[in-house]
């Protein structure tokens, strides 16, 4: 649903403001709701969970920020020269969908096979890990390289690569936006210097004012 509404909205003409920030916000709710789960069935990683759910809000939410102050138009509509992966991630319709729906197929595997083992595995890693009980009828196991495991903790794993690429791409977005603020912030001071400069009145003209 996320791939499509953008390309709905823009094909029958519904581009809107409103439409830009409500898929930004459905994104970040869904994914939070998620890790959120995730931090529940695995509390030895809850920390790890909180710290990426910080990191989607925030570099977004600075992003979004950065967009409005510099009138980008669209979060998505940046400075792709300042780094490489930036500009992969942002100008390939198929790289931002396949790093996006990694992530979420990550997140959404580690929900699934916790239920495959019977909750009884609390270990993200031992989770994907463990070949999956024979009385598990949807586990769909699969063989690889002599490794059998069910084709949701393959997908898992798959993914995996994939999601840290994103994360760090979450980084590198709030510390550029981080950037673009400051820079802004600069501008403005800058400005307001000028126009304060240019409204005082200069030593000659006080003293011209003082002699008559």
């Amino acid at each position: 649903m996320d791939a499509l509404d953008g390309h709905a909205a823009r094909k029958w003409g519904q581009s809107s403001q409103f439409g830009a920030c409500l898929d930004m916000i459905t994104d970040r709710c869904a994914t939070s709701l998620l890790m959120i789960g995730l931090a529940v069935m695995y509390p030895a990683y809850a920390f790890h969970f909180q710290m990426l759910v910080g990191l989607d809000i925030c570099s977004h939410w600075v992003q979004m920020t950065a967009t409005f102050v510099t009138g980008a138009g669209s979060h998505k509509k940046i400075d792709l020269s300042k780094n490489i992966f930036l500009y992969y991630y942002y100008t390939s319709r198929p790289v931002l969908f396949l790093v996006c729906a990694a992530n979420e197929w990550l997140w959404s595997m580690l929900y699934v096979v916790f239920f495959m083992h019977g909750k009884a595995i609390t270990d993200p890693y031992e989770a994907m890990s463990t070949p999956p009980p024979d009385d598990c009828s949807w586990a769909l196991s699969l063989t690889i390289a002599g490794t059998t495991l069910s084709v949701w903790q393959w997908i898992a794993w798959g993914c995996l690569p994939v999601s840290a690429f994103k994360n760090g791409v979450n980084v590198i977005q709030l510390l550029s936006a981080s950037s673009d603020l400051g820079g802004a912030d600069m501008a403005d001071r800058a400005k307001a210097r000028r126009s304060n400069a240019s409204r005082s009145p200069s030593p000659a003209r006080k003293e011209t004012g003082r002699d008559k």
